[in-house]
């Protein structure tokens, strides 16, 4: 972490880029070599599960560190550059849960580099993420970056087979993301504390939840956020941001509070028809 920091603050762009491209590429070289046609066992699925989250912590410090700490616009588009490496990734035939557990590292990266730009109110570029990102697997070419990180239901039954006590039904990212994160971000000091965590944590899936409503996606729910009934750090978080002329969380909204207005309505409608 003290090499990226300090290759962020010498400008040491050429560094930079080498550190993220050396662990991107490591991540994808052990991925395509996990097997995934084999019978699809609880061993076997809670084994790929931990393979695969050690092996995505240094990318996902990494990204969290540039997202927070970047300053140039050269820092911004490695972020880009490195989520739309990570949609490259070419799964051959297997089993669909094993494969699908090889996105779990784009969405770790995803996530990583969110949550620091919210903790660091760099919404604009948040915005970036949602938008601007190209996937480049030929199946999915066509299909924008927010659909592609969002396909919830290609997640299927993994959580409930690791977790057979998870009666409540609960979303992949409570049982399969949420606990990895904040590990990386209490554990590497990107966060003061869990308390902390968490508020950023939902904080940015309440925005993705309303963008997600606002670009017509209907394939994300709400994450962890919506399953919570403590909700009071949100709240203040609407309260302070009306009372900023030019909030900036409105970046993601075409800079219209009408648009921020009407999606929020939609977003708690669909809060309160959850049983």
């Amino acid at each position: 972490m003290k090499r990226l920091k300090s290759s962020i603050n010498n400008g040491n762009e050429s560094a930079l880029r080498d550190l993220m491209t050396v662990e991107t590429r490591n991540v994808l070289k052990v991925l395509d070599e996990m097997y995934p046609n084999q019978n699809v066992e609880v061993d076997i699925l809670t084994d790929w599960l931990l393979r695969i989250k050690e092996l995505t912590k240094p990318i996902s410090v990494l990204t969290s560190v540039l997202a927070y700490y970047g300053k140039t616009e050269s820092h911004y588009k490695l972020l880009i550059e490195t989520l739309e490496r990570f949609t490259s990734l070419e799964n051959r035939d297997g089993k669909a849960y094993l494969i699908t557990l090889k996105y779990l590292p784009i969405q770790t990266v995803f996530y990583s580099i969110s949550i620091s730009l919210v903790m660091a109110k760099k919404h604009d570029l948040l915005n970036d993420i949602f938008t601007k990102i190209e996937v480049r697997k030929r199946e999915y070419d066509r299909q924008p970056f927010a659909l592609y990180i969002s396909r919830e239901e290609e997640w299927g039954k993994i959580p409930e087979m690791i977790y057979p006590n998870n009666r409540k039904r609960l979303p992949f990212e409570v049982l399969l993301l949420n606990s990895n994160l904040e590990e990386i971000f209490t554990s590497n000091q990107l966060a003061f504390d869990s308390t902390e965590f968490k508020m950023y944590y939902d904080l940015f899936e309440f925005l993705r939840s309303i963008k997600a409503r606002y670009q017509e996606d209907h394939h994300y729910f709400t994450g962890c956020f919506g399953y919570k009934l403590d909700r009071s750090h949100i709240v203040n978080f609407l309260k302070e941001g009306a009372m900023e002329e030019n909030w900036e969380v409105l970046s993601l909204f075409g800079n219209s509070k009408d648009n921020f207005g009407t999606t929020l309505k939609t977003l708690v409608e669909a809060l309160n028809r959850q049983p």
